[in-house]
């Protein structure tokens, strides 16, 4: 394992084209978008410069469906902010802000904002915050112990 491995040398593997929305998409093309790459846990929202500007993780679109087709709301201390989101039209009311690295970043960097906000992937953006890949935690993980894929 080497323990000086970048960005740039694991990422694009498992998700091999970012999934990339806009801010005013709808919900039906953000599910139809994660639908045609269903190893994507999360969405990118880009302006119409194409600068990442927000995330949508999976779970958040998963809230939405069970508040919306089965009246299912998380209970607790999240209720006022999942009342916001379940109540999004578009990729802009629900998206988060979004967690980046660059080709350059370690890969032990990213692992500790993984772990810290709890996210299976964190997309890699350029110096002008371009999308221009996706970092996967199964891409970390075989990296990482040095997996080969026997077939």
């Amino acid at each position: 394992m080497s323990i000086n491995l970048r960005v740039k040398d694991v990422c694009n593997k498992i998700t091999i084209e970012a999934p990339v929305v806009r801010e005013n998409d709808d919900l039906n093309y953000l599910i139809t978008t994660l639908v045609k790459n269903p190893i994507a846990r999360t969405l990118y929202v880009v302006d119409n410069s194409g600068k990442l500007v927000g995330v949508i993780p999976v779970l958040y679109l998963l809230k939405i469906c069970g508040y919306v087709n089965y009246g299912i709301i998380q209970p607790g201390i999240f209720l006022a902010k999942n009342v916001f989101i379940l109540t999004g039209k578009k990729a802009k009311d629900i998206m988060l802000d979004p967690i980046t690295v660059t080709e350059e970043t370690s890969v032990s960097e990213a692992i500790k904002l993984m772990l810290q906000f709890e996210v299976q992937e964190i997309p890699v953006v350029d110096e002008n915050q371009n999308v221009i890949g996706d970092l996967n935690s199964i891409e970390i993980l075989a990296a990482s112990f040095d997996f080969k894929h026997s077939g």
